[in-house]
């Protein structure tokens, strides 16, 4: 049902007389019904109230009538007097009520303080609720209730109270809502004592319990799993079988609201978007993006929003930090696909990350990894995406890293599109005889040497799907013990970049897993042993403490993930330069630390490097006949050890 057909339907039911009952708008969170009330239906209500009071007594059809529309939110609410409240406030605005003031004995300044403060009307004199008493014989208005599922207060009590303004008062009424969230946010309410009631013996739960093999209720059974507790407590305390009663009695149609997303996309890219060529790209993928939401049946408009706000951030950040050249296109059709996907996931609550060590960008499994793999879970996609949508995080470095990465894999492609290794593609359609061909050239090429790091794990893929058809396996484990032997020379170059690709099959992803657990444990020896030398390189130098601040900026995202960077640290060049370095260093050394340290969640991240913390901080105290200025910031370094190795030892004590 589109739009034009959805106010088409409220417009009928409004002005029709002989409706005495109330309707539901029922919509996803998100979809833009509120949006499509107010800008839509009311406005169209209002027009027609409005064209309808100036029509004549012969001119008026008595069996339709227009009527003012009154919108109210649920959102918060607490109790029937709060929603008394709200819908005083909305009568006393209409300046036909002002008129009636004097009718009803109350004073003008009284009202229009009233009015131009909004403020809660529960004090205010019997006299103000005759107001609502005299406007309970008014017929001329619908009133709308939107975020019904979003009141504190028991649904029951809500739609009892609703349901006499429909049946006593003869009041149009049009409630908006997500019917599959109603009853849902009382039902967290006092839950561990509905816990302890559900768990009473005397209350019989027979429908729910276990069957034996015959299905037989089980005696004697008093075992209960947290599944078994749920699921007495939902069918003991969900308001659904109450409101189902009252719904049937009180809402004579539901209608179900799904957005036009086609025709909402271009004026929110305009509303939310401020860089052109954002615009621009976003404005051309507009089909893509619609066609993954339908797809994925999450038509919301806050996602669309998240994505689009999500899409101009990193396209801004890439732009500044790298060339794409040629690649421009393709990589920001990858981007955007993947901040669609990922941020649906995020929205519908899924938290999965799933990269692997080295991984930055490449094929990633976007399902729960302790589950059955499902080849639609595969996707392409960049680890800075994941980081900055879970973690609000941005390392522009690593980012400008990884797309420097990219742009080497495709340009690799493109020159050299004869090579073996890129041959293997569709290697599932490829005949025996010339896969051992393919085979042959590609472990050839790696005797040479020919191919860089960033391709080994694409190699070791390929190997391992070809390996699981049963050819080649002698071969391929020697073609792996030359790959290793490459790295442990360090004679290949390039940075290693795992990636993964598409597999549905546990073995191929088991035989690749055996192939890499060797080559992994060599690249992370030859990356530490980079990491150490450098760090050695910045600390024998005179600017040890700036370069060292300078070097935890730009990589502590790779701390961050890696959960550790104390290791790096040599602490007896540290001390050297400590004693004989000027204090503008130390002060620097100090400021590194910060940038590791300094937030709140740091045992989350740094518990492996609090032995090495407490060796440094000894280290520092045991410094003696030293300037008095650079012990007062030797101080200040041993207050913040002090500081993060408290903060690390309780995470500790709450493991135990």
């Amino acid at each position: 049902m589109d739009e034009d057909e959805v106010i088409s339907l409220i417009d009928n039911y409004v002005k029709n007389v002989k409706i005495d009952y109330a309707i539901l708008l029922d919509g996803a969170w998100g979809s833009g019904k509120t949006k499509f009330i107010q800008e839509k239906v009311i406005k169209k209500l209002n027009d027609d109230y409005k064209k309808e009071k100036s029509k004549t007594k012969d001119d008026k059809d008595e069996n339709i009538k227009a009527k003012r529309p009154i919108y109210i939110s649920l959102y918060g609410i607490n109790s029937i007097d709060d929603i008394k409240s709200q819908l005083l406030q909305s009568i006393i605005r209409s300046e036909k009520i002002k008129k009636y003031i004097p009718i009803i004995n109350i004073g003008a300044t009284i009202v229009d303080d009233i009015v131009k403060s909004c403020s809660n009307v529960s004090d205010i004199s019997k006299k103000i609720e005759d107001l609502v008493t005299f406007f309970y014989k008014l017929d001329n208005t619908v009133i709308f209730f939107d975020d019904l599922e979003r009141c504190n207060l028991n649904i029951n009590l809500v739609l009892g109270y609703i349901n006499q303004l429909v049946e006593h008062n003869h009041l149009k009424v049009v409630l908006i809502a997500d019917e599959n969230k109603i009853g849902k946010l009382n039902y967290e309410d006092n839950k561990e004592l509905k816990y302890l009631t559900v768990l009473n013996e005397h209350i019989d739960f027979q429908q729910t319990e276990k069957k034996d093999i015959m299905g037989n209720h089980q005696q004697g059974n008093t075992t209960f799993t947290i599944e078994d507790i749920e699921n007495r407590s939902k069918m003991l305390f969900r308001e659904n079988i109450f409101y189902n009663e009252i719904k049937e009695k009180l809402i004579g149609q539901t209608i179900y609201f799904k957005p036009n997303i086609n025709n909402i996309y271009d004026i929110m890219a305009n509303e939310i978007i401020s860089d052109a060529k954002v615009k621009d790209i976003v404005n051309e993928k507009k089909e893509l993006l619609i066609s993954m939401l339908s797809k994925k049946e999450h038509l919301n408009l806050r996602t669309l929003q998240f994505i689009f706000q999500t899409f101009e951030t990193l396209v801004k950040i890439s732009m500044e930090e790298v060339d794409l050249r040629d690649f421009k296109d393709q990589y920001l059709t990858n981007l955007f696909e993947y901040c669609i996907l990922k941020s649906i996931q995020i929205k519908n609550g899924q938290t999965s990350y799933n990269w692997k060590e080295n991984q930055e960008f490449g094929t990633i499994y976007l399902g729960d990894e302790k589950n059955e793999y499902n080849y639609n879970n595969y996707v392409n996609g960049f680890k800075f995406v994941d980081d900055y949508l879970m973690y609000s995080y941005i390392d522009k470095a690593a980012i400008k890293t990884t797309l420097e990465n990219y742009i080497y894999v495709k340009t690799l492609e493109i020159e050299n599109p004869n090579d073996p290794l890129y041959k293997l593609k569709k290697y599932w359609l490829i005949p025996e005889q010339e896969l051992e061909n393919i085979v042959d050239e590609i472990i050839d090429n790696i005797s040479k040497n020919k191919y860089v790091l960033n391709l080994y794990s694409k190699i070791v893929f390929y190997f391992a799907c070809i390996f699981d058809m049963g050819i080649c396996e002698d071969k391929i484990n020697n073609a792996i013990k030359l790959l290793e032997k490459n790295i442990e020379e360090e004679c290949v170059q390039g940075t290693f970049e795992e990636e993964r690709l598409h597999t549905n099959s546990k073995s191929v992803s088991q035989k690749y897993k055996e192939f890499m657990k060797k080559i992994r444990t060599l690249v992370n020896k030859k990356e530490t042993k980079a990491k150490h030398d450098e760090i050695i390189k910045i600390l024998e130098s005179n600017n040890w403490g700036s370069e060292l601040k300078e070097y935890c900026k730009t990589n502590v995202g790779q701390f961050l993930e890696d959960k550790k960077y104390a290791y790096l640290l040599n602490i007896e060049l540290i001390i050297n330069n400590i004693k004989n370095k000027n204090i503008e260093q130390i002060y620097e050394f100090l400021y590194s630390l910060q940038q590791i340290y300094g937030f709140s969640s740091v045992k989350d991240y740094f518990i492996e490097d609090k032995n090495i913390l407490i060796n440094l901080k000894q280290e520092l105290s045991n410094i003696d006949n030293i300037d008095k200025v650079k012990r007062y910031v030797i101080n200040d370094i041993i207050s913040l050890l002090d500081d993060v190795i408290n903060i690390l030892n309780s995470k500790n004590e709450k493991a135990n």
